[in-house]
C-alpha cells in the first residue's frame, strides 16, 4: 500500500489507536470530517505541492525557479490559510464537532463548553503540511494567523 492518506485511513480502521475518522454511525460528524479532509486534499495540498516543486525540487535539480509562479502560488496559499484560520477561530479542529465516547471531555472555549470536538486525520494532514509551509518554505505569515498557529504548533 502507498499514498499517505490511504495508509492513514487504513491504519485508522485497525482500531489500535484513537478514533481519527468519525464512524458511519454518526453521518453528520462523518460528513464534517470528509468536508475537512477534502478541503485539505483538494485545495491546500496541490498549492503546497506546486510550491515545493518551484522552491525545492527545481533548485535541487539545478533548474531555474519561476518567481512569478511562486508569487502566484504564495498568494493562493495565503488565501487558503486565511480560510483555515477563520474555520479554526470558531472551532478547535478542522472537522469541528464530532462524536466522542461518553468518557471524553468537550473542548472548552471562551464561550464555555462547546460541542464535543476532537482531532481527525484531516487535522493531522494539515499539521504535517504546516511544518513544510512555515518552517521549510518560510511562507504563511504564521504570526498573522493565531488559530492556524495554535493548530500547527500544538
Amino acid at each position: 500500500m502507498f499514498e499517505s492518506r490511504a495508509i492513514g485511513r487504513y491504519l485508522e480502521t485497525l482500531g489500535s489507536g484513537p478514533e481519527l475518522i468519525p464512524t458511519e454511525a454518526d453521518p453528520k460528524a462523518r460528513a464534517k470530517f470528509e468536508q475537512a479532509a477534502s478541503i485539505e486534499y483538494a485545495q491546500f495540498s496541490p498549492i503546497l505541492g506546486d510550491l515545493i516543486v518551484e522552491k525545492i525540487v527545481k533548485q535541487a535539480r539545478g533548474q531555474a525557479r519561476d518567481e512569478g509562479r511562486i508569487k502566484e502560488l504564495s498568494a493562493q496559499l495565503e488565501a487558503k490559510l486565511d480560510v483555515f484560520d477563520t474555520i479554526l477561530s470558531r472551532q478547535k479542529y478542522l472537522a469541528g464537532a464530532v462524536s466522542y465516547s461518553p468518557t471524553e471531555v468537550p473542548y472548552i472555549d471562551a464561550d464555555g463548553p462547546s460541542a464535543l470536538q476532537r482531532i481527525t486525520l484531516a487535522d493531522l494532514y494539515m499539521i504535517s503540511s504546516g511544518e513544510l509551509v512555515f518552517d521549510h518554505l518560510g511562507l504563511g505569515k504564521l504570526e498573522n494567523r493565531s488559530h492556524v498557529q495554535r493548530q500547527v504548533m500544538s
